[in-house]
């Protein structure tokens, strides 16, 4: 039986595959991305993630485009959190993550040359733990950089992602329990990218 690591590779290049046949039917319309991030917080999550996102976008025009992504990233997430009678503690697991998205951005102008915003919201898909799975969204603000075949573009974005962790209280004042908390884990990200 595959793994779900090698299930997403196939699907991962299926869509590189896809999108490379696809874009030399349709040039001017479609437009794709690739972008490497980092993204970093210090709450009790310190839900640190990097990774690489790839993206098929339709251009409306020069100024507006929306399309689809699929992402693959590693992220270090609260796990386990244990209150004690002297204090507390917290255990992180590594999580490798799969983003499956849709895409939308604006340039400012239809100059090569373009600042932008842009918002990608989806579902995120967690190879290790059901628990982790869950919606994401991402608004971010960037600049485009001509380049001879594209564009470069860097960006920063604030993450919103769906996280879920065991709560355990063990206390000699009080009952002993434990419980699976709900969070919304906050990243602010910066990342590097090609449009071509």
């Amino acid at each position: 039986m595959e793994t779900k690591l090698a299930i997403m590779k196939k699907i991962f290049l299926f869509l590189v595959l896809a999108t490379t046949c696809f874009s030399s039917y349709a040039q001017k319309k479609i437009e794709n991305s690739l972008q490497f991030y980092y993204g970093f917080n210090e709450n009790d999550n310190k839900n640190n993630i990097y990774g690489i996102d790839f993206s098929i976008n339709y251009k409306i025009n020069q100024q507006v485009k929306y399309g689809l992504g699929l992402g693959l990233a590693q992220s270090y997430m609260l796990d386990y959190k244990i209150e004690t009678d002297d204090g507390s503690i917290k255990l992180h697991n590594d999580n490798t993550l799969l983003p499956v998205f849709v895409t939308g951005k604006f340039n400012f102008n239809n100059e090569k040359s373009s600042p932008y915003i842009s918002f990608d919201a989806g579902y995120t898909f967690c190879l290790n733990s059901e628990k982790r799975s869950g919606l994401f969204a991402r608004p971010a603000i960037g600049v485009n950089i001509p380049v001879e075949k594209g564009k470069i573009f860097l960006q920063a974005a604030y993450r919103m992602q769906h996280a879920e962790y065991t709560y355990s209280l063990v206390s000699s004042k009080v009952t002993s329990y434990n419980k699976t908390k709900t969070d919304i884990a906050h990243q602010i990200e910066l990342s590097v990218g090609y449009s071509f």
